[in-house]
């Protein structure tokens, strides 16, 4: 019996000569495309069914555990390569959001493999494939590669081998690993930008996830430059040798050693940004950033910034106040945390929010700069109803929002609203795509297209051209989306159909109850799609209602704020 994970095989001629005989099984999430449904058919391929696979509170708990003690191993064992003695707090800085997001990668693929039932006599068909192919250049690459076909089927089948399972390697064309090339830099542009810098400030202040022109104004009043382009720009170089010694170190049919096992995976994987290129990059980022700032305040930067994150996690001490703006939504509502949250609230002095506080000490409520300049002018007289769809992954990266029976359920939701809704209503409806769903590979628009009548999709980039062009907005996700309609009021409803999978927070939860109530947000799908139903030609009616304009704002003043008297906190904050 042989197994396949990676779509982009089944074309392959190993794969292709294998006979009905040799029982051919496939599964993920890429399996419920409608694109592969005839094709399984017509080759009597079995679907392994992973739909119910989720995280649950325990798994989320060793997730944690693992990390935090991961973490550790992984202080000791830079500090020792790099002859540092950096502490765990700054070594988080700089690796913490790449860890994370890598084991949470790697828990997903365990986990699948403890909830189905699969037979030891499987044989997984992969790729050849070298090590140089799995590791990535930082943690911006490694987010891309979290998508890709060939590189998750690689990742499996190291676990398979520690999880016993025999493997057959097939030649197919490799994919050649390109090098970002450095762009050739604005000579007047770079001279101007050192000239208004001053090396000395005190205050440091970076990627505020806001206007790019409002930034960079923010920015030069404030001595710190202009808005620029700080990619490290670094040829890597993989020392092959060296993490042989870890690759080599993962055993075959040893999953009594599964912790070493994955920790010997995870240095073999690690960016080559924290390893072989680690001493060049930290002579970059000292040299681009200010000597010794004892404010740092940044919203995006401590992410995907490596060579802030390098600089930061070189500088940072005792009397430096490390403060992270809220960036998006979701943030202080859901009783899990999103892995940003999780990083922001272990590694930052404060955290400075869109207005919420949950009452721990490094919360302060603050406003937000992405919501502060949005405005929504020139709205059109329409009837449409726009679906607002988020992203829906081929690969789980474990967030809260992000695993096969999210994916499942997110996608039956969708369609029953689509199929419920009366025909006056139905003609109506505007499903608007993500922008980026052809990216994480499930094609959103032909599952929907397959089970309902719906013929009506937008893939406008710009959220707020498609709220202009309808009367209703219906968010799909607990997202920034959501707050962007409330700040602009437009008529809009949040239906909360996974608020079992990722429940509210406990101070959040009032809050949701409110706009519950004056029909804002939904949790039953059968109550959202009668109001559709019974108020579509009443949604101006309602939305401008008393009771609902209360709530919103009230909604707004803690989760959406705006208030720019709150900016002071900037700068009192000790």
């Amino acid at each position: 019996m042989f197994l396949l994970t990676n779509p982009r095989l089944l074309e392959n001629k190993y794969v292709k000569s294998l006979s009905n005989d040799d029982n051919l099984n496939v599964f993920g999430d890429w399996v419920s495309d409608t694109k592969y449904e005839m094709f399984f058919k017509e080759n009597k391929i079995n679907i392994i069914d992973i739909k119910k696979v989720h995280f649950s509170v325990k798994d989320r708990a060793k997730l944690d555990h693992t990390y935090r003690k991961y973490l550790i191993r992984l202080t000791k064992f830079l500090n020792n390569h790099h002859c540092k003695n950096y502490p765990l707090r700054n070594w988080e800085i700089i690796i913490g959001p790449w860890l994370r997001v890598c084991l949470s990668v790697i828990y997903s693929k365990l986990l699948i493999l403890d909830n189905i039932d699969l037979s030891k006599d499987y044989k997984f068909i992969t790729k050849k494939f070298n090590l140089s192919d799995v590791v990535s250049t930082d943690f911006k690459e490694f987010i891309e590669m979290t998508y890709d076909d060939d590189w998750n089927t690689s990742i499996l089948s190291m676990i398979l081998k520690i999880y016993g399972y025999k493997i057959k390697y097939i030649d197919s064309d490799q994919i050649t690993k390109t090098i970002k090339k450095s762009k050739s830099s604005n000579k007047f542009l770079k001279l101007f930008n050192k000239l208004i810098t001053l090396k000395n400030r005190k205050v440091f202040i970076t990627g505020l996830g806001m206007n790019r022109m409002l930034q960079s104004i923010a920015t030069l009043i404030t001595l710190n430059g202009i808005n620029q382009d700080m990619n490290h720009n670094i040829q890597v170089i993989i020392d092959t040798n060296f993490r042989n010694k870890f690759f080599q170190s993962i055993k075959d049919n040893d999953k009594l050693n599964l912790d070493q096992n994955i920790f010997n995976l995870i240095l073999s994987i690690i960016p080559p940004i924290y390893l072989e290129q680690f001493a060049l990059l930290s002579d970059i980022s000292t040299k681009l950033y200010p000597k010794n700032a004892l404010k740092v305040i940044t919203s995006i930067d401590h992410f995907n910034n490596e060579t802030f994150k390098c600089w930061l996690g070189i500088k940072l001490n005792k009397k430096t106040k490390y403060l992270i703006l809220q960036h998006g939504g979701t943030y202080g509502v859901t009783k899990y945390s999103s892995h940003h949250e999780f990083i922001e609230d272990r590694t930052a002095s404060y955290r400075l929010t869109w207005g919420w506080n949950d009452d721990s000490k490094n919360t302060i409520p603050f406003l937000s700069l992405k919501l502060l300049t949005l405005n929504l002018t020139n709205q059109r007289n329409s009837k449409k109803i726009a679906i607002l769809c988020t992203r829906l992954k081929s690969y789980s990266r474990h967030d809260p929002w992000d695993t096969p029976k999210w994916n499942n359920e997110y996608t039956k939701s969708i369609i029953a609203i689509i199929n419920g809704c009366e025909p006056h209503v139905s003609k109506n409806l505007l499903v608007r795509l993500h922008p980026q769903q052809e990216q994480y590979g499930l094609d959103l628009e032909m599952l929907i297209r397959n089970q309902t009548e719906m013929y009506n999709f937008d893939n406008e980039k710009n959220i707020q051209y498609v709220m202009k062009n309808s009367q209703l907005c219906i968010c799909t996700n607990n997202a920034t989306a959501f707050l962007e309609c409330l700040k602009v009021n437009k008529p809009s409803i949040l239906f909360l159909w996974d608020y079992k999978l990722s429940p509210l927070s406990k101070n959040s939860k009032k809050d949701y109850k409110r706009l519950i109530d004056v029909g804002i947000v939904f949790i039953d799908i059968d109550k959202l799609i009668n109001f559709l139903n019974n108020n579509f030609n009443y949604i101006d009616k309602w939305w401008k209602s008393e009771k609902v304009q209360e709530a919103k704002i009230l909604f707004n003043e803690k989760y959406a704020n705006t208030n720019i008297s709150y900016l002071s906190k900037l700068f009192t904050v000790n």
